[in-house]
């Protein structure tokens, strides 16, 4: 796409990616919903959210530097995942220079099954988790974030565990500890037909429903209708959320709809409108 113009990123009425009008108040707390498929993996873009929070803007996708940008020397994230182990993150965010105080990554992939699920019940397993991300959060500075990578596979992992369970025992308590919860899943499942797994896709599927609505923002990855483009990769829905946004009385913050184009390359992600 030489001929096209490249585009920033902006997902917010102030021009920003994380406003800091979402951390003013203490009380607050958003969940932003991102949700991909295989074939697009949102390394990238967790990246950028990171780079947003903690140095003010996302310099790995966006040319332009904000006018109004200020140190976010007390801004702190917190990226789990039950997929990738610690390296996939930390390797990227060093490259990218992000201060290694700035964030913590929790491993959740090495020998989780044999530290935290054998011989424990549901209660259990999910309090030790929700107790891992509390110390996280307490040991880091006042404006947090929080990512966390494919927390659906509890639903696999954990037996005869429910979408509402753990909504309502790691979710929702894990969303009032941070200012922003930011959750990221894998989509396939809705790739699937009902008959070949009807529990555990209805659990699925229930889950990304009840994330949906309890969002305010979802930045859905999309791969190519037409498949491989060598100067496309996939596709970037950004839209509302079901909950409105939460923050100090008279902010008229709302979501930019948009929806974008991405090249990911070996070293970069460049964004064009469609």
């Amino acid at each position: 796409m030489s001929g096209v113009q490249r585009q920033d990123l902006v997902l917010f009425s102030d021009q920003s990616v994380m406003p800091a009008q979402l951390f003013e108040n203490s009380n607050s707390h958003n969940l932003f919903f991102i949700t991909h498929q295989s074939s697009t993996q949102p390394l990238w873009l967790i990246n950028a959210l990171v780079e947003a929070h903690v140095v003010g803007f996302p310099g790995s996708l966006n040319e332009s530097v904000p006018s109004s940008l200020s140190s976010a020397t007390h801004s702190h994230a917190v990226v789990a995942s039950f997929i990738h182990e610690q390296n996939h993150f930390k390797n990227s965010l060093n490259k990218l220079k992000i201060p290694s105080n700035s964030y913590t990554v929790l491993d959740f992939l090495s020998d989780f099954m044999i530290n935290t699920v054998v011989n424990r019940s549901r209660d259990k397993i999910l309090a030790d988790l929700l107790e891992k991300f509390s110390a996280a959060i307490q040991n880091a500075s006042a404006d947090i974030i929080v990512i966390i990578e494919q927390p659906e596979l509890l639903l696999s992992l954990i037996n005869g565990l429910t979408y509402s369970e753990l909504n309502n025992k790691f979710i929702t308590p894990l969303l009032k500890q941070c200012q922003v919860l930011i959750i990221v899943s894998n989509s396939d499942i809705f790739n699937i037909d009902d008959y070949d797994f009807p529990l555990r896709s209805s659990n699925l599927q229930n889950f990304y429903k009840t994330s949906f609505i309890k969002s305010v923002i979802n930045l859905n990855l999309n791969p190519l209708k037409s498949g491989f483009a060598k100067d496309v990769t996939g596709s970037l829905h950004v839209c509302r959320g079901g909950a409105p946004i939460a923050t100090l009385p008279n902010t008229n913050l709302h979501v930019v709809e948009n929806e974008y184009l991405y090249l990911s390359e070996k070293e970069s992600t460049k964004l064009f409108y469609r």
